[in-house]
């Protein structure tokens, strides 16, 4: 059944609830840029990665850690996303 409205479509295995929750309630995450990422590190955290080898202000060792954040980030997301799709059935 297709509805006007927040209810894009209603299917038999979701009801009506799950389908306009899952459609309305965003993330708080966002997809983050990688000067915000990497602004987001603290001095002190810096100097711990750079005793294990990350150094941040290396290109190629800030694009791996950028890579690494948004790949938990967008599993967050999608545990997330799970979460509010199977809470309510």
């Amino acid at each position: 059944m297709v509805t006007s409205g927040p209810l894009i479509y209603f299917s038999s295995t979701m009801s009506a609830r799950n389908v306009w929750y899952a459609r309305n309630m965003t993330s708080y995450r966002r997809v983050r840029s990688a000067a915000e990422i990497l602004r987001s590190v603290p001095p002190r955290d810096r100097a711990r990665m750079l005793r294990f080898g990350l150094d941040l202000d290396d290109p190629a060792d800030a694009a791996l850690f950028v890579s690494g954040v948004r790949a938990a980030d967008d599993g967050i997301a999608a545990q997330e996303r799970w979460e509010r799709e199977n809470a309510l059935r």
